[in-house]
Parts: structure tokens; sequence; C-alpha cells
């Protein structure tokens, strides 16, 4: 081959390169544009008040603030994913993070979040609502728990004084969770005990003590116990306590002049007064 069909074909391959280098880079360039056109029409877009969320309902609860749940939600939407998409964005909003923002309340349950048009997110829970307290009987420094109906523990209570709600101690416990510490059924016979003493006798009853053994010892404001057996139906317990008190010799019985009523028994009730020199008078009941 003579030179010059070298220098001929050299000169071919090296414009063939420019001609392919410049394709690329002319494509490359394309490519830039299009990518960037792409990102200001997302940008501008998912701006578009259309499809803004500019709203948040909330329903559900009787005493937590909606105003301070919308806040919450509306904090959430503040940003943007990437510096591009606006978290108020109605087809991408962060819903799981917004759940997990509200289960952080220990009082609030059975969280929905949804939209209802793309402008409003509505917000719907369920509150646990404060019944009584449920303290251990050990380490006086134990937090207290509220527990709801359902003798679920909820909630650590603070320092609360007063006799709003009422405060069941266990003995032996030293630690509290969350979760069922008494079984539904029970702490309403519990509690309707209470009320029905409060209104046939008079005696106010606002803590009680659950034993190691299963008994429970009712306090009564002003002085006096009331022993109870746990495992026993509270409307027996109730006639019994009735029948003392109906009785001529223990007709004088008032809050802070005896000791203790303990009805724990079927067909005996023994009672000790303070000032009386038989510790433990029976009143013995007719099966």
């Amino acid at each position: 081959m003579s030179l010059f069909s070298k220098k001929k074909k050299i000169g071919r391959l090296r414009t063939q390169t420019q001609t392919n280098f410049g394709r690329q880079i002319f494509w490359g360039i394309v490519r830039l544009i299009c990518t960037a056109l792409v990102f200001v029409l997302i940008y501008y877009v998912t701006r578009l008040q259309m499809f803004t969320i500019t709203d948040v309902t909330v329903t559900g609860g009787e005493t937590i603030s909606h105003t301070v749940i919308q806040d919450t939600v509306l904090q959430e939407l503040q940003g943007n994913y990437f510096l591009i998409v606006p978290k108020k964005f109605t087809y991408l909003y962060p819903h799981d993070r917004i759940v997990s923002v509200l289960e952080k309340n220990p009082r609030m349950y059975g969280i929905t979040v949804s939209r209802t048009s793309r402008s409003v997110v509505e917000v719907s829970f369920k509150e646990y609502l404060p019944h009584a307290l449920w303290c251990a009987g050990e380490a006086s420094g134990t937090p207290c728990y509220f527990i709801d109906t359902e003798g679920y523990a909820f909630a650590e209570a603070p320092n609360l004084g007063g006799g709003a709600l009422v405060r069941h101690t266990v003995e032996g416990v030293s630690e509290l969770s969350t979760g069922i510490v008494i079984p539904r059924d029970k702490l309403a016979s519990i509690h309707q005990f209470i009320a029905a003493i409060e209104k046939e006798l008079g005696f106010r009853i606002t803590s009680l003590t659950h034993t190691a053994v299963g008994d429970i010892t009712f306090n009564i404001n002003g002085g006096g116990m009331i022993y109870a057996a746990g495992d026993k139906n509270f409307e027996v317990t109730l006639e019994n306590v009735r029948s003392v008190l109906a009785a001529p010799e223990f007709s004088h019985i008032q809050p802070g002049n005896f000791r203790y009523i303990d009805a724990r028994f079927d067909n005996k009730v023994f009672v000790n007064e303070e000032l009386s020199t038989s510790t433990e008078p029976v009143l013995e009941l007719s099966e």
C-alpha cells in the first residue's frame, strides 16, 4: 500500500472519530437538557395548588387537643424530598412517618391517617381514658400507671394528689409496665362495690390494696378498712357489710371509730373497733 493511501485512510478514521465524538456530545447535551426539564417539570407540578395538602382534620378522642394533633401533622408536612418534591405533595405525603409520630402519645391508639381529598388529610384515633391508678406496693419511688376500664395500663401517671382516681396498690410488686394488669370484669366489680359502699353506707373509698395472698383491703377516708376476698362475689361482700352495719351493736360504726370490717368469709363478719376491749367481735350471718 502506498504512503498516500495510508494517509487517506488515517484521515477518514480521524474524521469518523471526530464525528462520533461530536454526536456523543450532542446527545449528552440533549439528555442533560431533558433531565433538567424533567426536574423542572417535577418541581413545578408537585407544587401546584391542586396537588398540595393544605388542611388537616381530626376526629376522635375526648381530652386530647385536636389543634395539637393538627400542628403535629402540619409540622411533618414541612420540607422536601431530595430538595425537589414537597412533603405536602398529595401523592407522596409522609403517611407512615405521621402515624409513627402520633403513636408516641401513649394515650392515643387505633390511629388512622388518610386523604379525604387531594388537599385534606384526616386523622382519626381513639383515646385511653384514665379510670384508676395502678401502683407498685414496693419501692416508694416507683411511678403509678393510668389504667382504663379494660384494666389496661397505658401510661405513667404523675404524682397526683386528691382522690379523683381510685388508687390500686399491688403488694409485692416493685416494677410496672404497660399492658393488661387486671381483668376487666374484676375491675368493674371492684368499682361497683366502691360506688355502692359510698352511696348506701356513706363510706368513701379512694384507695385499696391487692394483697400478696389475693385479698383486697379497701381504705376508708377518715379511717377504717374493709377486708374482702379477691376471688369472691363483691355483691355478697357488700351484703355482708350491710348486715354488720344494720346490727344494733354496730350501728354506731362510722369512719374513724373502728379499725376494720373483715368480710372475707361467707357467713361470718369480724369487726375490730379501735376502742373496744374485744378485738374481734363476730357477727354470724345466716346462710
